[in-house]
């Protein structure tokens, strides 16, 4: 082997990380003497692909990170203003929103459900909603019964949005809804602006219709977190990259003070702070070196905001990592691998498929598949995605495939927004594929949720 190689960075990178993936693999499946051939047909698979992508974003991120050329922002002539398009996109999504609402009532109305439309808005209180509805009336309970003491498991951030939506409202079920709403609709047209900033009018209006074509999109008007988390992710990276540091850390700490996994969003904003300084913009003046200490030190603001949620924790239970425990208690989450959730995963589906199909379904396929899909996505959009995007896919992935009993993986996963680019920055034909692609499992699990088969 020529010994220059060891001086090359892509070569350092590829050869460190398949022998850090290699050892950690080789030593689960040591442990787990058990596994059927499914199983481990299914690992090795979610195994490969994930190295794939490392394999091939490693002359991506040396490029980004090695001094170069100034880049300049994409400018795209004859283009309508992002301000003229976005209130369209708002509007669009509020009737989206509003679609699928529609869509879930009369489904559940060909299956025999009765109720008017306005009675039947309690069927959206069967997800987790119900626990963010208690805590945004009640807080968070130190003591009495048991399925109220685990919610603390579930961060403050939206229960404290619902609140003010039932300021406006009155009722806190339509509270949450208008947040829901509102936040998505405002995500879709931050998403939009922020894909303006490297691509066409045409790709930034294609990632948002891809976000709603995503199957589990019906998450997002939902009395869920998965709206504000995507509406808060969107705004942080817009405001990074548009050069409004602190008040991109900021929107990244309240998005940590949502969801645990937006603590990841230190992923990209230090990624493109490190790219702005190995390729300053053509247009601006590069980061002072006291400017940049400042602003990497603004970066403490992001998990500033899940350390928040732990001193509730500490107040509350006496223990700022209590959550954990709950989680483990109650919900059997742990840290763990992705490759042994793709093990599991396609042995529930063998199971389940003649114990109990609407489990398989709703469920266990739709896990599955959102978590090898998504892998599949990123590697074929690789060359279309900012390298922060899949520096942040990666961490994101690991931490969230990698927790035991993983039943919600398609909601995790549709509120990555940077997977709705690859399909966006296709070809026409391939933009049809896409679609069809999208509509073909997304209608279905739609469905699925509608008639409640354990959709998560």
């Amino acid at each position: 082997m020529n010994k220059h190689r060891f001086r090359d960075p892509v070569f350092l990178l590829r050869l460190g990380g398949t022998l850090v993936l290699g050892v950690v693999y080789l030593v689960w499946r040591l442990e787990e003497a058990g596994l059927s051939p499914a199983g481990q047909l299914a690992s090795l698979l979610s195994l490969g692909l994930f190295w794939a992508i490392g394999f091939r974003f490693s002359p991506l991120l040396v490029e980004a990170w090695t001094p170069g050329a100034p880049s300049g922002r994409f400018w795209e002539k004859d283009s309508p203003p992002a301000g003229r398009v976005q209130p369209w996109i708002f509007l669009a999504l509020l009737a989206f929103s509003a679609g699928i609402y529609l869509w879930v009532y009369l489904i559940r109305r060909i299956n025999g459900a009765s109720g008017g439309f306005w009675e039947t808005l309690s069927f959206w209180t069967c997800l987790d909603s119900s626990h963010f509805l208690d805590i945004a009336r009640d807080g968070y309970l130190s003591q009495g019964e048991w399925g109220r003491v685990v919610q603390l498991v579930f961060l403050p951030g939206y229960p404290l949005a619902i609140w003010l939506g039932a300021l406006l409202t009155g009722d806190y079920l339509l509270g949450a809804i208008l947040v829901s709403w509102l936040s998505f609709a405002g995500a879709g047209s931050l998403l939009y602006r922020l894909v303006r900033l490297d691509s066409s009018h045409s790709t930034a209006l294609w990632s948002v219709v891809f976000l709603c074509l995503a199957p589990g999109s019906f998450f997002f008007p939902a009395p869920m977190s998965e709206s504000l988390f995507l509406l808060l992710c969107t705004g942080c990276l817009y405001l990074a990259r548009t050069r409004r540091w602190l008040a991109a850390c900021i929107l990244g700490g309240l998005a940590a003070f949502t969801r645990t996994l937006a603590v990841t969003l230190v992923v990209p904003l230090l990624f493109e702070l490190i790219q702005e300084q190995a390729h300053p913009p053509l247009h601006g003046r590069p980061r002072k070196r006291g400017k940049l200490a400042a602003d990497l030190a603004s970066l403490l603001l992001v998990p500033m905001g899940f350390l928040a949620y732990c001193g509730i924790n500490f107040q509350v239970a006496g223990d700022p990592f209590q959550f954990m425990e709950y989680q483990r208690i109650n919900w059997n989450n742990e840290t763990g691998w992705f490759f042994d959730t793709a093990a599991y995963h396609i042995d529930l589906v063998l199971n389940s498929l003649q114990a109990s199909p609407h489990d398989a379904l709703g469920l266990w396929i739709p896990n599955f598949l959102a978590c090898l899909l998504s892998l599949a996505v990123i590697l074929r959009g690789l060359r279309q995605l900012r390298p922060s995007y899949t520096a942040w896919f990666m961490v994101y992935f690991f931490l969230c495939a990698g927790v035991t009993w993983l039943i919600s993986a398609p909601r995790y996963m549709v509120g990555f927004f940077p997977l709705s680019l690859v399909p966006a920055s296709s070809g026409p034909r391939a933009k049809g594929v896409w679609a069809v692609l999208s509509l073909l499992t997304g209608i279905p699990y739609l469905v699925a949720f509608a008639l409640r088969w354990q959709v998560w």
